[in-house]
């Protein structure tokens, strides 16, 4: 990052290389130049108090001490590395201003104010800087169409780059702000009109919204959902609320096969756990897929928990934990999305129809945000519950339990090896209502009650009276230690 500055005594040069920091107090009627912007990776203003702080995508950071106390502060942000003038004018800058006002960040001590890149680059840095998440994701969210091939972001306005053009770019207001003027003379949508032209061409954005549910989630400071189109490019992402909601705006009027992933950028405690009834962080990636038929002013809901996410595996899609997971579906098509959402709708007798009902339905379930058993939990919440229990009974993560869980479905179908280990799980659910225990060994098609029979009905047939002390049971779990009484005993043996 190049970085150019005018006092009013004297023009002073600063060049910082990647990772160099350097501070300089700003001074009446001073104003700026940074350029060498990167318009395909983050650059960014923030302002922090009285104070500005300039970094680039390679880690060069400038701060620029007391910038807002003086109205006449000024700073231009330009991509050319090689400007060199100090006029008051510089061709294709963007113009930021002391009186300029941005996206608070999480800490509620500092603003965004500008920030280039492309949804990708974007995607990644929020992931990879929490507190920036909700900031940039908000970014993501506003931009036009064709903004993947690089844009500027300032105060609610968006600059970007048309790869159709020579270096060109469109200009586009999103909620206000202070227009941009637009670079280049073959610069589309700008012309003679100027600054403030709107973006042509941009559909009117649908938006997905959903929910997290492996228990309830209660923090989503570190959970961030990203939406990805059939081929893994970045359509937007959403950082998720503290009960476990997020909505994401597809500006872009994609249709198609849309795949959403959940991460975790931390291991602070994210969710109650049901088994435990404690709470734990989300230990691996959380998928859905889906198709959406992208009309403008549409909404689409997409949850994602662990059945969600068994059914992309079911797909093909491979999964993993800290991002490694897969996002592109490739080839498979919407009956092929379809297909893997209703097995897991089938085995799980989750009692929901319709093509999406898989990914479209909020499970209820067995506990609350407070550890309190629900007892209006449905086929749904009992079935992630199990799931739950059969992780904390076997001791593993939820990817490992995932694993199992795709090896255990077939066609539709559960083993019944993994039918014993569900119906073990949910018995492990620390607090969990007896109707919703009841409900789900009927759902699974699991006998709720052992039987107890003679082997050999000796003598008069079936009076109950034998000479052979061999008995039968069924309907236990596997391993399961089986005891009655004899002859009117009054203790079990």
């Amino acid at each position: 990052m190049a970085t150019q500055f005018l006092t009013t005594q004297s023009p002073i040069r600063i060049t910082l290389k990647a990772g160099q920091k350097k501070v300089i107090k700003a001074v009446a009627d001073q104003w700026f130049i940074v350029a060498g912007v990167d318009l395909a990776k983050p650059d960014l203003v923030v302002k922090r108090g009285k104070d500005m702080f300039v970094r680039s995508a390679d880690g060069a950071e400038l701060l620029i001490e007391d910038f807002y106390v003086f109205p006449s502060a000024s700073v231009y942000v330009v991509a050319d590395a090689t400007v060199a003038s100090l006029a008051t004018s510089v061709e294709g800058a963007v113009v930021i201003t002391s009186g300029q006002s941005g996206f608070a960040l999480v800490d509620g001590q500092a603003e965004l104010i500008y920030i280039s890149g492309t949804s990708e680059s974007l995607a990644a840095f929020s992931l990879a800087n929490p507190s920036y998440a909700g900031a940039v994701n908000h970014v993501i969210n506003a931009l036009p169409a064709g903004a993947g091939a690089g844009f500027e972001w300032m105060a609610g306005t968006v600059r970007v780059i048309d790869a159709a053009e020579s270096g060109g770019v469109v200009l586009g207001v999103l909620g206000g702000g202070v227009a941009i003027a637009a670079a280049g003379a073959g610069a589309a949508g700008a012309g003679a009109a100027g600054a403030g032209v709107a973006v042509t061409g941009v559909n009117a954005p649908y938006v997905i919204s959903g929910g997290i549910a492996l228990g309830p989630v209660v923090s989503g400071l570190e959970l961030t959902v990203t939406a990805y189109d059939g081929v893994g490019n970045v359509l937007g992402a959403s950082v998720v609320g503290n009960a476990g909601a997020f909505g994401i705006s597809i500006a872009t009027g994609y249709s198609g096969s849309v795949l959403l992933r959940l991460t975790d950028s931390g291991s602070a405690a994210d969710y109650r756990d049901e088994a435990q009834n404690a709470l734990r962080s989300i230990n691996t990636d959380l998928r859905a897929v889906a198709s959406v038929a992208g009309a403008a002013g549409g909404s689409y809901v997409i949850n994602l928990n662990p059945l969600t996410e068994l059914a992309v595996r079911k797909l093909g899609l491979s999964g993993g934990v800290n991002g490694a997971s897969s996002t592109t579906i490739g080839a498979k098509t919407a009956a092929d999305i379809a297909a893997a959402n209703a097995q897991v709708v089938t085995a799980f007798d989750l009692g929901i129809a319709g093509v999406n009902a898989l990914v479209s339905s909020s499970p209820s379930l067995v506990i609350d945000s407070s550890g309190l058993a629900n007892a209006g939990a449905d086929a749904y919440g009992r079935a992630l519950a199990a799931i739950s229990g059969a992780e904390n009974n076997a001791g593993s993560t939820i990817n490992a339990m995932l694993v199992q869980l795709e090896a255990g479905l077939v066609a539709g179908v559960l083993s019944s090896a993994m039918v014993n280990t569900l119906i073990l799980g949910i018995r492990a659910v620390s607090v969990i209502s007896s109707t919703s225990l009841s409900a789900f060994n009927t759902q699974l098609g699991s006998a709720a009650t052992p039987t107890l029979a003679l082997t050999s009905d000796t003598g008069t047939a079936a009076d109950g009276i034998t000479s052979n002390t061999a008995l039968t049971t069924s309907g236990t779990d596997s391993g399961a230690t089986v005891t009655y009484k004899v002859d009117g005993a009054t203790a079990f043996g």
